[in-house]
């Protein structure tokens, strides 16, 4: 099972709903969500994606941006998801994490399915990870593996729980004009190796990396984030980076300049997938209709979880 980490922005709510019509997708595709923006056009998706009955892990604690607790609870656990049943709760657990505060949450939501997220090892005391291993009601351990140890991974018992890495695999560059000096290059091949290592399955950060920023603005260049197969099974990432570099004029030309990098590649590619992320960023491109930078995130985003789909 393959198992996306975002954070709950509007395109990468859009990009669950548009997958959803395609009903094997979710079947291998299970989305960690951090909420950290609720704006009401975010809070319509994520009634869609109830409406269309996606499943997905909730994290009811944000490490990142600016919606509460308070907000979770009230808005979506006892709001907008009131009787839906297809969706966990998740736990994310920090350095500062401890045994106190898990217990409430085990203790709130004990009629609910259960999430701990592994964000940093718990630093205060052996006390957190000694309740951990008492838990049986927890249906994933998550880890987050570029950011705790093996050791620590070691000592967590399952008790039943699926055991989940999640890397962040994106090189994350300062600006979309930095992406000039880096038009391909690894991303993952952890769809090879985690059973292997023990996992029951993985998951990434998609096109956006670990490290959250509001973004906003608009750049001088137009990329395109596209993963595909090499032909060692891998998984490889093209940076698809508009020749017109100079101001932020002109995002309409920039976006063509783009794409048709993009289809170039994808008509010599002998392992191009014609995803549902692929037909609507062509649609656009073809037809000469500038999407907005944040659909454009959408559509590689759901060419991304269907390529991974395919290879689990």
């Amino acid at each position: 099972m393959y198992y996306p980490y975002l954070r709950g922005r509007l395109y990468e709510l859009s990009a669950l709903d548009d997958l959803a019509f395609n009903p094997t997708t979710f079947t291998k595709v299970l989305p960690i969500i951090e909420p950290v923006v609720f704006t009401e056009p975010v809070q319509k998706a994520y009634y869609t994606l109830v409406k269309r009955q996606v499943p997905f892990i909730l994290i009811t604690n944000p490490l990142t941006g600016g919606v509460t607790k308070d907000d979770i609870e009230v808005k979506l656990i006892n709001g907008l998801f009131e009787g839906y049943e297809n969706y966990s709760l998740g736990f994310l657990i920090s350095r500062l994490t401890t045994d106190h505060q898990i217990r409430a949450f085990i203790s709130k939501y004990s009629d609910k399915n259960i999430a701990l997220i592994h964000y940093e090892v718990p630093g205060l005391n052996d006390k957190t990870t000694e309740y951990i291993n008492t838990l049986k009601n927890v249906s994933h351990h998550i880890f987050l593996t570029s950011f705790v140890t093996q050791r620590y991974i070691n000592s967590i018992s399952l008790n039943g729980a699926k055991k989940i890495k999640v890397l962040d695999c994106y090189t994350k560059l300062e600006s979309n004009t930095a992406y000039a000096e880096m038009e391909e290059e690894f991303f993952s091949d952890t769809h090879l190796t985690y059973k292997k290592d023990g996992f029951d399955g993985f998951g990434d950060f998609t096109i956006m990396g670990e490290k959250f920023d509001e973004g906003g603005g608009r750049p001088k260049a137009v990329v395109i984030h596209w993963h595909f197969i090499n032909q060692d099974k891998s998984l490889r990432i093209k940076h698809f980076i508009s020749d017109d570099r100079i101001d932020t004029t002109n995002i309409p030309g920039k976006f063509d300049e783009a794409y048709q990098k993009l289809k170039f590649f994808t008509q010599n590619d002998p392992l191009h997938l014609r995803s549902v992320g692929y037909i609507e960023i062509a649609g656009k491109g073809d037809e000469g209709k500038n999407p907005q930078l944040g659909a454009l995130k959408k559509f590689s985003m759901m060419h991304h979880f269907e390529l991974v789909s395919t290879l689990i």
